[in-house]
């Protein structure tokens, strides 16, 4: 009787290890799921740490944030951004912990080649952007202390070029390596949300490959990427608030996509379809709609 009493007294012991090995596995996965108009993921770098990600479709805006999780038999709650994400882990799925939708489980994405693409996320008070102006090559930009409110530091552009290297999913990006998902990378223990797909052309203009930032006190920054031979992405950064009802971070970016010609000096542009424009471009300075952006060396 007393070897039977040790055995299952041994076997109660283990149950608060062995009931989370009865749950989908966490770390090392990525899940996805789309409420209305605004799409989530989940990524569970490995046993502690975790980002939340968001896109507005309605709203073109996104969001992230970074921080840790845990996990407790059905019940896994994410703190990051200042606030709690709960959902409900199964035997084989994750649930939203208030619609009881279910989250998809991501695969790794293969991609020919990643020239053209902007990455984007934000981190802390940072607005961090990867675009991929060539194989094998990668701008590091970074706009610090995006939102230079009253007593914050100045607000910094700031880039530099890092060596990349791809193999099938896997991306090592200078030291780090980065997995790539279909709308998103991640890296350590943080992830990025594709801005814009990778572009696969043919040709070259003069302002191909080149980074320009717009940056005054009290407004939204901006920076203008010419990423193609003739199509150019805007990305803009706020702390505008949440973009959907569970607040994830209070900085908000989104991404807009026009095209532009430039003959003789002679420089236009437009965006999301609107009028063309005549823009104002001598050395290192660029003015379109009335703001004038500053040329990022990197």
């Amino acid at each position: 009787m007393r070897k039977y009493l040790c055995i299952l007294i041994a076997a109660l012991g283990m149950c608060s290890c062995a009931k989370d090995t009865l749950y989908v596995q966490l770390p090392g996965t990525v899940w996805e799921i789309l409420v209305e108009n605004t799409t989530t993921w989940l990524c569970f770098h490995d046993e502690t740490t975790a980002s939340i990600l968001q896109y507005s479709s309605a709203r073109n805006l996104s969001q992230t944030a970074h921080g840790t999780y845990t996990a407790d038999g059905h019940s896994v709650v994410i703190n990051a951004g200042g606030s709690e994400y709960k959902v409900v882990r199964t035997y084989s799925n994750l649930k939203h912990s208030s619609t009881h939708h279910n989250f998809t489980k991501l695969s790794p994405q293969s991609y020919q080649s990643l020239t053209g693409s902007i990455w984007a996320v934000t981190e802390n008070n940072n607005l961090r952007i990867g675009y991929f102006y060539a194989d094998g090559k990668c701008a590091n930009i970074t706009c610090s202390n995006i939102s230079e409110k009253e007593g914050d530091p100045k607000q910094v552009w700031s880039a530099n070029a890092l060596t990349c290297t791809q193999a099938g999913h896997f991306l090592d990006i200078a030291d780090n390596t980065a997995i790539l998902y279909k709308q998103l990378l991640t890296i350590g223990s943080y992830a990025a949300l594709l801005n814009c797909s990778p572009l696969e052309e043919e040709g070259t203009s003069d302002l191909k490959g080149s980074v320009w930032y717009f940056k005054e006190a009290g407004e939204i920054p901006y920076v203008i990427i010419f990423n193609g031979k003739d199509s150019f992405t805007r990305i803009s950064g706020a702390w505008t608030g949440n973009i959907s009802t569970v607040k994830i971070n209070q900085y908000v970016f989104g991404a807009q996509y026009g095209s532009y010609s430039l003959a003789d000096g002679a420089l236009k542009m437009t965006l999301d379809g609107e009028e063309e424009k005549s823009c104002s471009l001598a050395g290192s300075s660029l003015t379109f709609n009335d703001k004038t952006y500053t040329k990022l060396d990197y």
